[in-house]
């Protein structure tokens, strides 16, 4: 399914409405799959992807890890997770919401 996806979180912060309007939603199929961890749990993960783009990295935005339901609304879903910043040393994981509103099939 297409989906336009608006992040409602930088750096873990929730987003006040003003950095919300000026913010640029993403466009994909939204997708969700189980991956293990190094503790052999299964942890949800959601990710939006470019349906055009069939290549290994086509993501358009940062994977959500331990996704969680908030609301649902007839065309619209709330997620949360967390989202990994950075690489090697530097990576740290932050908190991160996802307004994802259904555009079409």
């Amino acid at each position: 399914m297409i989906y336009q996806v608006q992040t409602l979180r930088r750096e873990g912060r929730l987003l006040r409405r003003e950095e919300l309007a000026h913010g640029l939603p993403a466009q994909g199929r939204l997708l969700t799959h189980s991956a293990p961890t190094r503790f052999s749990r299964a942890v949800l993960v959601a990710t939006l992807v470019n349906p055009g783009c069939h290549t290994a990295d086509n993501s358009l935005l940062p994977p959500l890890y331990c996704v969680e339901l908030l609301a649902m609304a007839t065309l619209a879903i709330r997620l949360r997770g967390f989202e990994l910043i950075g690489r090697g040393e530097e990576a740290r994981v932050v908190l991160q919401e996802w307004l994802c509103s259904y555009i079409a099939e």
